[in-house]
Formats: C-alpha cells, structure tokens, sequence
C-alpha cells in the first residue's frame, strides 16, 4: 500500500503539472484524483505511527511536520514551475522510503492484539461535524463566491496556521498530561467571529483579522483532530482502517458543506448578498453550537494500579507459582511484568501505556518470553502457565 500509494502521488503530481494536459483535459480529474488518493494513504501511515508514540512526542512531531511542509512551502514558491513539480512529485517518494524503513510499519499488525470495545462518543462525532461542515461551507463562500478583495491577504494570513499549529503541538510537548479539550474550545467562537466578519471583509484590515481567526481555529482543530484519531486507533489491533475512516468521515463533511451552501444559495434567490446571510446564519451556529457542546471525554485511559493484586486477590498461591513459574523459565523482572499482564487479560496498547515503554521494547520482550518458554504466540504462553499452576 505504501509504494503503490507513492506512485500514485509521484505520477499523479508529476502529471498535472506537465504540458500535456493542455491538451487531454479528462486527465486532469484522474491525476488529480491520483495524487490526492496516494497522499491521503500516506498521511495515513504517518498517523498511525505517530499512534504508537505518547502525547508529548505527538506533539514535537507535529512541530515538525508543520514546519517542513511550511519550509517546502516556501521552496516552491521561488523556483521555476517545471523544477517546482519535479520537487514537488518526489516528496511522495521520500515519504514513502521513510515508512519503509520504520521497523513499526511492519509490528502494526499483530494478530495477537485484540481491539478493545470501545464507542466513539456522539459529542465528539457533533463537533468534527459541526466544524467541517462550517469548513466546507467558508470554503465555498471564499474561493467560489469571491469574497476577498485580493487572495493574497488570505493567503498571507495561513502564516498564523502555522504559528497556531506549532503553539498547540508546544503545548502538548511541554505539559504532561495535556488536556486536548483545551484545544477545541476555542474553535467553534472563533470559527462564528471569521463568519460575522465575512460580510465586512471587503477592507484590507478585516480581511486580515478574518483570515487570523479562521486559520486559528483550523490550525487548533487539526493537531486536536489528528490527536484524537492517534488515542483511538492505540485501541485497536488495526489502527491504519480506523485513521482511514475517520479521514473519510472528515473529507465527507467538508464536501457536504460545500454542498449545502450551493443548495443554500439557490433556495434564496429574492436576497442580493446570500453569502452574508448565509455566513450570518453560520455564525449563529456556531456560537450556539459552543454554547451547547460539552467537554468530550476522549483521554489515555488510566494505568490500572492495582492489575497484579487483582491477578493475586484470592490467595497468595498464584504469586508464590508464578514467582517459580518466572524462575523456572530465567524470566527477567521486566519480563515478569509483561507476562503478569497477559494474563490479566491485556493487550500490547495497555501493557506499553502501563510500563510506560515504546511499541518496539514491548515487541522484544514479548519475542524473548516466547522464545523462553518455547511457545509461538500469547495464548500458548498463558496454557503454559495454567498447566505449570495445576
């Protein structure tokens, strides 16, 4: 999937910037289409390793990825247009070879790791819903409608997206624990002051400050978006499918918002400027919307204290057999914690969040306690110690 979805973004990138399309116009939809399927797979991949890592390390990533795509940005725009697509076509590819090489790629799918039960909250499904969709319809107003007196204020003003971002990811690096409520708070107020503002941006000076507030708000709900897709997928044995639909579900409420507002604009035909009235109208929503949406409780769960007292609760005689048991097989004390917690019953995101180790360690412990005790997989290693307790 990963070399497939490169060549989809090499070639696609590759194409839409060449000549020819001049020439073959149904191309266009198809190359385009390419490039944005193969990077979408890509981003993907880099959440879900971003997944296996803690909140604090999310964050100084994020730093990162902002950065360099602020720093490729800029790149581009002070070269020639042939060399830019070249430059451009080859990022995929180097992305691509960096997936590779990461040993985690390969450790994601084990088939040893159950997904937990878990339900998304509905609160968290109003709110991504709720801002894409008002995303969608800004969108619409802004670049189909043509509201601004000159893009490149708008654009000038995506200088504090990245800004925003970096602030965020900051905040998650320094404070330990970081409550992400934080982050979305701000949003939907911010998001309902850029619609209030829409109507008067015709002045270089309210554009400006228009344009401030929504990249604030789209720089504060990204890194929140992508945090909470990272803390649901470390819940599942296949992490990539649940980033590949939430991803869906987002791009899903941004078009459906574009296609509203174009719904919306032809239902009103007797108002000369429907823009303003549908932009009032949004403001209204989202200053209602903040008003009514509570905190959502999406966090790390917390580390189980009491796990191996539970394991030892009836009587000391399973803690003396697997004191043997671990002493029979030269079980490091590591090891001895590892195994205790699988037969707890926990699977490789708890036991890593519990001893607070990367995804990496945990896959050579266990690969060492299997080859210990000569077994293949957990199941058989927890059989292992029922026969030895009987």
């Amino acid at each position: 999937m990963i070399i497939s979805a490169a060549l989809f973004a090499f070639l696609g990138t590759l194409f839409v910037g060449s000549k020819i399309l001049l020439q073959v116009k149904f191309l266009v939809p198809i190359t385009t289409s390419a490039a944005g399927i193969g990077a979408s797979i890509l981003i993907g991949f880099w959440i879900e390793a971003y997944s296996k890592n803690t909140m604090q390390n999310i964050g100084l990533f994020y730093i990162f990825s902002v950065t360099t795509g602020s720093l490729v940005f800029a790149i581009i725009q002070f070269i020639n247009f042939p060399w830019a697509v070249i430059f451009t076509s080859l990022l995929p590819l180097i992305s691509a070879a960096l997936l590779l090489f990461d040993k985690v790629i390969y450790e994601s799918y084990n088939s040893e790791e159950i997904s937990e039960n878990f339900s998304v909250p509905f609160r968290l499904i109003l709110i991504i819903v709720v801002f894409y969709l008002a995303s969608g319809l800004m969108q619409w107003i802004i670049f189909v409608e043509g509201y601004f007196p000159s893009l490149n204020l708008y654009w000038l003003s995506t200088i504090v997206y990245g800004f925003g971002s970096c602030l965020a990811g900051f905040l998650l690096f320094r404070i330990p624990n970081f409550n992400l409520n934080y982050l979305y708070k701000p949003v939907l107020p911010l998001l309902g002051a850029s619609f209030t503002l829409l109507p008067f941006s015709g002045g270089r000076l309210t554009t400006l400050i228009f344009g401030v507030f929504h990249n604030t708000a789209f720089a504060l709900f990204d890194i929140y978006t992508m945090c909470i897709l990272c803390l649901l997928a470390n819940r599942v044995s296949k992490p990539i499918k649940l980033i590949a639909r939430g991803y869906f579900f987002i791009t899903s409420s941004i078009f459906l918002g574009e296609i509203l507002t174009s719904r919306l604009f032809s239902m009103i035909p007797l108002i000369e400027r429907k823009a303003d009235t549908v932009a009032i109208g949004a403001a209204l929503l989202m200053f209602i919307s903040s008003g009514f949406i509570k905190e959502v409780p999406v966090e790390r769960k917390e580390k189980e204290k009491t796990i191996i007292s539970n394991f030892n609760a009836n009587s000391d005689q399973p803690l003396l057999i697997l004191e043997s048991f671990a002493k029979r097989y030269k079980l490091t004390l590591r090891e001895k914690e590892i195994f205790t917690l699988l037969l707890a019953g926990r699977n490789n995101p708890f036991i890593r969040d519990y001893l607070n180790i990367t995804n990496n360690t945990l896959k050579t412990h266990l690969k060492n306690i299997y080859i210990k005790l000569d077994v293949k997989n957990r199941q058989e290693a927890i059989s292992l110690f029922n026969k030895f307790f009987e």
